[in-house]
């Protein structure tokens, strides 16, 4: 297996963008397979490169697979190990087109109840609260948007924190 991670990692910097769209639609896969445990050895260095990808599309790819490396990982490994990561690319980031990706990526852990019953949700809304805050409009737009997937949850943190927000900026 280690052959295939570093063919992988290979892959991973071909100067054709739809090899690497490949590889980042791939990685959560090959987290299934081999388990958690060799994701975060082998693979999550380069899953973190592909999620600040220059191409939309590769970075789109990371976006649609963290639900199922979620589904793999499971809520405490993403809060623990994952999450942070994001968060720093988040407050790192001088590009908007990053702080989108990142929010967008907190849009599809929470879409389908894929983040409930864990304290994962209530980080994950919280990180999307604060995109509601960026000075860039359109973060903002999608941190709205990915807040609009957890908007048929009845719980306490929608009705404490999130819908307040939402009304605050709207009236803005």
């Amino acid at each position: 297996m280690d052959t295939v991670a570093g063919s992988v990692r290979a892959m991973a910097k071909a100067a054709n963008w739809r090899v690497r769209d490949a590889v980042s639609r791939l990685l959560p896969h090959l987290a299934e397979a081999r388990g958690i445990d060799f994701f975060e050895r082998q693979l999550l260095e380069l899953w973190l490169k592909l999620l600040l990808d220059q191409v939309a599309e590769v970075r789109f790819g990371c976006i649609s697979g963290i639900a199922k490396l979620l589904s793999v990982a499971g809520p405490a490994w993403m809060q623990g190990e994952l999450i942070p990561h994001y968060v720093g690319i988040f407050d790192e980031s001088a590009s908007y087109m990053t702080r989108i990706t990142v929010v967008r990526s907190f849009g599809e852990l929470v879409k389908d109840g894929g983040a409930s019953g864990h304290a994962l949700l209530e980080d994950v809304m919280s990180l999307m609260l604060r995109g509601l805050g960026d000075k860039v409009p359109n973060v903002r737009i999608v941190a709205a948007q990915g807040l609009a997937k957890a908007s048929n949850r009845d719980d306490a943190v929608w009705a404490s924190r999130v819908q307040p927000a939402l009304t605050a900026r709207v009236a803005e």
